[in-house]
């Protein structure tokens, strides 16, 4: 490794400080030196912070042949820190590295405490890692000639994060290997793994990754490598590969994983508080089988009829014949051009979004008010569209099954009586305006007979929720965020026997809006859920350990 050749430079800078200087330069607003003026805003900073107690130093950013720096094996955010004799050097690899030395030399400054020499992030993080008790070096990629594009990319994503976490870049080979050590690429045939599910084993010292076809094997790579080399929240947020002399995985291991939802997705808005360095890449759609289906959104409003009328500001009339062939003939039309442009129903595309408006002025017609007296509920007349489009679009593009997908929403929260959902039918339920501070099952809230449709305690969704799972094997839940306020999972001890009871319903996707402003444990929520997701079997005490890690390692040693 580098580390010997940096610290034999390092060795030798003494009697060459004098004649290295010449290299550096200051400005005349920084008592620190920087060698170029790439680092030179890092020299001021750190001058601002400590003042007259900063001390000497010279900082620099990447190699530096004047000072006998290399730093080409170092990652990204590496950087050094070395005393020589009064003066300390701080070199980082890249910006992110230098930003991170100068912040760890100004906390030492000011807590008082004797800075040590530090080399971070040189090198492979894992100097050894072992599979059953061979060498990863011995090990083969074998991939089957029946493969997907998610296979595929499952396995350059092995191949690529394990040459970052030990330097080994294993051989790959289609079909057939002799070779004696192998890591084999498997689809399942265990339909309880659903879309995305996974198993990895040990097979006579082979390491055996068996994904469910459209998703598994991506996950089965991810996971495995999270639970059994270390590589701390590769699912979701600031992955970290743990630094080991050696990780050695054991015989006879057998995890068995399946997600808690079909689909799951933590809606940020992609602002600040959201952003992470994970160290997985992610997968184009082809990549990803195409993904499971997304959450509605209004989607009704994109089909208009006379006159281009909106609504977005009124419901249609769910029960007239005009409405339902003008929505079947604009969705056809749709879907026909999805089908020119060389897609296919079903592949492509699977789902159709005729989620109401966002207001709650449902027809009151004769028909539609029958329908009402006959389900208790604005929903009934909703459902029986959406279920009888949903045939037709069957009976039209034969084998494509496409979703068409509903909102619980306003009035419509509270689930039909007696009509029931056909397979095509998919229900969001929007929890806007529920309690943010207990369990969504209501258990903890006290009871209220002034419930609404917007603002209620948790025991009436509970009660809404538990029908509309008779109501539809395809249940959503939209964990609903009212802007700038506290809201769901703000209170973060929620977050497992929510989960715990999501799945008792069996709930098929969860989309949680968290997009209001931050109050500092957004991205800790959003870890929390995703690990979750994976493991809501996890006890209590294993959750309270989890959480107490990621709070640690988001904020420091002041947690």
């Amino acid at each position: 490794m580098r580390i010997k050749q940096t610290l034999a430079a390092f060795l030798t800078l003494a009697s060459v400080l004098s004649c290295a200087a010449c290299g550096s330069q200051s400005s005349s607003s920084t008592r620190t030196s920087s060698t170029s003026s790439d680092s030179d805003s890092y020299a001021k900073w750190l001058d601002d912070r400590l003042g007259d107690n900063v001390g000497k130093v010279t900082i620099g950013l990447g190699n530096d042949k004047d000072y006998g720096i290399d730093m080409s094996d170092f990652e990204d955010d590496g950087y050094i820190i070395r005393n020589i004799g009064t003066e300390t050097l701080i070199f980082g690899k890249t910006d992110s590295g230098l930003d991170r030395a100068v912040r760890k030399y100004a906390k030492n400054i000011e807590a008082g405490t004797a800075i040590e020499n530090v080399t971070f992030h040189e090198g492979t993080r894992i100097e050894k890692l072992t599979l059953f008790g061979t060498d990863i070096s011995e090990f083969t990629v074998v991939v089957p000639e029946e493969n997907n594009e998610n296979m595929k990319f499952a396995k350059d994503e092995l191949v690529r994060l394990i040459t970052k976490a030990c330097g080994v870049t294993l051989p790959v080979v289609f079909g057939e290997s002799s070779a004696e050590h192998q890591i084999a690429f498997r689809f399942t045939d265990n339909s309880d793994l659903c879309e995305a599910g996974y198993r990895y084993y040990e097979d006579d010292g082979n390491l055996i990754l068996e994904g469910a076809v459209d998703r598994g094997c991506m996950n089965a790579v991810y996971r495995f490598l999270q639970n059994e080399c270390g590589w701390d929240n590769l699912m979701s947020g600031d992955s970290r590969l743990n630094e080991a002399d050696i990780v050695a995985v054991p015989e006879g291991i057998d995890e068995t994983e399946t997600p808690l939802f079909d689909f799951f997705y933590p809606y940020t808005a992609g602002f600040w508080f959201s952003r992470v360095n994970n160290d997985k890449r992610s997968p184009t759609r082809a990549q990803s089988s195409y993904g499971p289906i997304e959450h509605a959104c209004h989607g009704l409003q994109n089909y208009r009829w006379n006159n281009g009328e909106n609504h977005q500001y009124f419901q249609p009339c769910f029960t007239d014949e005009s409405v339902f062939e003008a929505v079947y003939d604009s969705v056809t039309r749709y879907i026909n051009s999805r089908i020119a442009g060389g897609e296919t129903p079903g592949v492509e595309f699977k789902d159709i979004d005729i989620a109401m408006g966002d207001n709650d002025s449902f027809c009151m017609c004769k028909n539609c008010s029958d329908v009402l007296r006959y389900d208790k509920s604005n929903a009934g007349a909703m459902v029986q569209f959406a279920n009888r489009l949903g045939e037709e679009l069957e009976a039209a593009y034969p084998g494509a099954h496409l979703y068409i997908k509903v909102f619980a929403y306003f009035s419509a929260k509270k689930p039909p009586a007696v009509t029931t959902g056909n397979e095509y039918l998919h229900v969001t339920y929007c929890s806007n305006g529920n309690c943010a501070n207990h369990p969504f099952d209501g258990s903890k809230c006290s009871v209220s007979d002034d419930n609404g449709f917007s603002g209620n305690e948790n025991h009436q969704d509970a009660e809404w929720v538990e029908r509309w799972a008779v109501v539809t094997d395809n249940l959503y839940l939209w964990t609903y965020a009212m802007d700038s306020g506290l809201h769901q999972y703000t209170i973060i001890q929620n977050i497992l026997p929510d989960f715990r009871y999501f799945k008792k319903l069996g709930v098929t996707g969860l989309f949680c809006e968290m997009e209001s402003s931050p109050f500092g444990i957004k991205r800790i929520e959003e870890n929390l859920m995703s690990e979750v997701s994976w493991n809501s079997e996890m006890t209590d005490e294993e959750y309270e350990d989890f959480l107490c890690q990621e709070l640690e390692i988001e904020y420091g040693e002041g947690w």
